[in-house]
């Protein structure tokens, strides 16, 4: 899979050219047959002639009532919040790394390794080090 990272302004290249709004999205994803532009309230299937008529599958998964409210009802013994730390570890990461791709002008991630793989800068701002005292 290939995951391509974006900071603009206006949004990416790739939304201009297909005549797209990022308006309450922030992830697009492009498949053999066609993308799914969507956001935490909104899913919208391209081209949309092709998928006019789709009916979605009834929803399973009940609407968060925030990720504070999720994280302090945990706390209190209540539910497993829906972003625990399996789900937001590999998230942050993810994040994380987009930063780094940002700043560096992008490498090849080896997540076996932890390492950017060809690209020296990328790999200067992975670090482990850390203040006197938390190592």
């Amino acid at each position: 899979m290939s995951l391509h990272w974006y900071h603009a302004k206006n949004g990416p290249e790739i939304l201009k050219r297909h005549g797209l709004s990022d308006k309450g999205a922030n992830t697009l994803f492009i498949g053999e047959k066609g993308m799914l532009l969507c956001g935490f309230t909104m899913r919208k299937l391209l081209p949309e002639d092709q998928y006019k008529g789709y009916v979605a599958p009834a929803e399973t998964i009940p609407d968060s009532p925030g990720f504070y409210r999720e994280w302090v009802t945990a706390c209190h013994g209540g539910p497993a919040a829906t972003c625990d730390f399996a789900y937001s570890g590999p998230l942050s990461e993810t994040v994380l790394l987009g930063n780094v791709g940002y700043r560096s002008g992008g490498f090849d991630w080896n997540a076996a390794s932890l390492t950017a793989d060809g690209n020296a800068k990328a790999q200067a701002l992975i670090v482990d080090e850390y203040r006197q005292g938390w190592a």
